[in-house]
């Protein structure tokens, strides 16, 4: 063997042995809060959705933002599924379980079911810093399908702190209470236009 083929091979084996030692990917998932079991008849259809996201979320790495204005990926530690969805699905869960005169589906949602109520929003930060503090910053409104505002635009702020910052469950976890926090304003808000 001449020398460029001695170093290809060793780079080869250098590489393979590097992918070799890769520690496994973890997944997570947000949950909803604990649901009262029993049947749902409701009266009020609510459509929520959509939820947008920004760009940053739309994608499987969970997402920390370090100082100043730079962004790490986890890149071992992934959602499970897509973030932005993931987040309208435990919120439309939360929300539906938390009002029992009405049942909530999610955008997109079939033509076919009579919405009585649209919510739509927008999140701006759905993250943790360095330190374990798990952010949610979220613009909502609320209208009757007819052009008019049931609930004006809002935008709400919602912070919980992780356990330990370098522990991805806990991250997830408080990540969870920010989201119960605002699944709890939202059916409040909504219950008084019911």
């Amino acid at each position: 063997m001449n020398r460029i083929q001695v170093a290809t091979t060793a780079c080869i084996a250098l590489l393979l042995g590097a992918c070799a030692s890769s520690p496994p990917v973890q997944f997570y998932a947000l949950d909803s809060v604990p649901r009262n079991i029993g049947q749902e008849i409701g009266g009020i259809n609510i459509g929520l959705g959509p939820m947008t996201f920004p760009d940053y979320l739309k994608r499987p790495q969970i997402v920390t933002r370090t100082a100043g204005s730079e962004i790490k990926l986890a890149e071992f530690q992934r959602w499970a599924e897509p973030v932005d969805r993931s987040f309208s699905r435990i919120l439309a869960s939360n929300v539906d379980d938390m009002l029992e005169s009405a049942i909530v589906v999610v955008f997109p949602y079939n033509m076919n079911i009579r919405v009585d109520m649209r919510v739509i929003g927008r999140v701006f930060r759905f993250d943790t810093n360095t330190a374990g503090l798990a952010v949610l910053d979220v613009q909502w409104a609320a209208g009757d399908g007819k052009g008019g505002n049931i609930v004006e635009p809002r935008r709400l702020h919602y912070e919980a702190q992780a356990s330990d910052p370098q522990d991805y469950d806990a991250i997830v976890l408080a990540l969870n209470e920010t989201l119960d926090a605002f699944s709890r304003d939202m059916a409040a808000a909504l219950e008084e236009h019911l």
